[in-house]
């Protein structure tokens, strides 16, 4: 944020400047050379912004937990720009399976609602009959793969019941792509050389009308919008430890595999 402010000559909002804050310790832990390609990445990036949009913008502001949408650092101005930041990785979303309703913008106790988190609390309870005293997820594989395929095939199941049924393949892409954000992806070598900077500018893609789920095994979930995307969805335990209560740790990783109309540039470092 520090070099996209200087560059741009504009201040950064109080939130910006305590989220910065909270931060440090974690980028004081990161050594030397992983923090130099961070700089120049960042350094990439200033350079990308003002040759495509200029200094028009009053302010640079970051998001919280609790902010709407994917965007992690927002230029203010009339027409704002919104970042999402990655480092090494190209997720849309972490979403939790139980919250699959919500997703879409179902109220949470609704019968859809009710219905899903019950399948999942049984297959949870039937995850928990199988693993004895174990403690971590690492210690039962075979029990971790069952649960992540029942929960991917009550998911599915679900998603090709209430999309057409319901008409939300376009909140559920809304949800997992979102639109008007430019994802930055900073790709660092092995011992933390700088390789490349992607830009992936995710203004306005077609919006879908119709959305086909498909469970893999060991916890996939593919979904194929009729816009010609498809993403993948990894589920995956959340934390290392198995609670012996309540829902069990698991998330999503969603990424694009298809992605059509997707506008990309990669910046190399000199």
């Amino acid at each position: 944020m520090d070099t996209l402010s200087s560059g741009l000559g504009v201040p950064l909002t109080s939130r910006a400047v305590s989220q910065a804050r909270r931060d440090a310790p974690k980028i004081s832990e990161l050594g030397p050379q992983t923090h130099r390609s961070l700089k120049q990445a960042s350094e990439l990036v200033r350079d990308w912004h003002l040759s495509t949009f200029g200094q028009k913008f009053s302010r640079i502001d970051r998001s919280d937990d609790a902010s709407p949408g994917t965007a992690d650092v927002i230029c203010e101005g009339t027409e704002p720009v919104k970042y999402s930041l990655k480092l090494n990785h190209d997720a849309t979303k972490h979403p939790r399976p139980y919250s699959l309703a919500q997703w879409m913008d179902l109220a949470k106790g609704c019968q859809e609602d009710n219905e899903h988190r019950s399948l999942l609390a049984e297959a949870c309870r039937i995850f928990r009959s199988r693993i004895g005293s174990a403690t971590q997820f690492k210690s039962v594989p075979q029990a971790t793969k069952k649960l992540y395929d029942s929960v991917v095939v009550v998911c599915a199941d679900n998603l090709n019941e209430w999309c057409p049924r319901l008409s939300l393949a376009d909140e559920l892409f809304t949800f997992l792509v979102g639109e008007g954000f430019v994802k930055v992806i900073t790709e660092l070598k092995s011992r933390g050389d700088l390789s490349r900077v992607r830009i992936e500018r995710f203004d306005k893609p077609a919006r879908p009308r119709a959305v086909i789920a498909k469970p893999r095994p060991k916890g996939y979930l593919d979904l194929e919008f009729s816009n010609g995307w498809v993403l993948e969805l990894r589920l995956h335990s959340a934390k290392s430890n198995i609670k012996t209560r309540g829902q069990v740790d698991l998330k999503f990783d969603s990424k694009a595999v298809k992605s059509p109309g997707l506008q990309i540039e990669v910046l190399m470092p000199s």
